[in-house]
């Protein structure tokens, strides 16, 4: 949570120059580096993988090879408004836009698996353009989540964070807070389906 308090928008809007894009994550990027200090998933003590969407075919990649850094950033893409990440000779963006809920790769483990979506719709007016196209990117992620609900073995949204701003750093203490006390009240319910 430290790093999420200390980050600064000067750090996340960067100028792109150059490629297509409004803004770079690479500050964002060496920032991350620096704190977390990992080059290969191989070094993470929990299996891990990461959903990125190859830009040229528009499917969702599940990595648990290479840099997980530069992965969690090319997962963190949302184009036009950042540029896509370059991994190898491959661009990635977002993997939301592809499956926002990727539980697919963890299919493979015996364990159960908790899906935990923090896109709920919001509740807003639709009168202003910020707010539909708000809400139209919301719709299009909620639909590709669907199919990956269904591999679930149990589902959890945060509803209060329906309604925060996207880069809005002030709220992050909020959404912590959300997410926990909310998945605390809901936990005894989840975590019989997690048995």
């Amino acid at each position: 949570m430290t790093f999420l308090y200390n980050l600064d928008k000067k750090d996340l809007f960067v100028w792109a120059t150059g490629v297509v894009g409004i803004f770079s994550m690479e500050r964002l990027e060496q920032k991350l580096q620096e704190m977390v200090n990992v080059q290969d998933y191989r070094e993470l003590k929990i299996p891990c993988y990461t959903c990125v969407t190859d830009i040229d075919t528009g499917e969702p990649c599940y990595i648990n090879t290479g840099n997980p850094i530069a992965y969690s950033i090319a997962s963190s893409t949302i184009t036009p408004l950042f540029t896509a990440k370059k991994i190898g000779n491959k661009s990635y963006i977002d993997g939301g836009f592809s499956d926002n809920l990727p539980v697919k790769p963890l299919k493979q483990y015996p364990q159960k698996n908790l899906a935990i979506n923090i896109n709920p719709l919001r509740g807003e007016d639709l009168s202003t353009f910020k707010s539909l196209t708000i809400r139209s990117i919301l719709i299009m992620i909620r639909s590709n989540s669907i199919p990956s609900k269904k591999l679930t073995d149990a589902y959890f949204e945060v509803e209060g964070v329906a309604n925060m701003h996207l880069f809005d750093f002030d709220e992050i203490e909020m959404a912590y807070h959300a997410g926990y006390n909310e998945l605390k009240a809901k936990w005894a319910e989840l975590s019989q389906k997690l048995v």
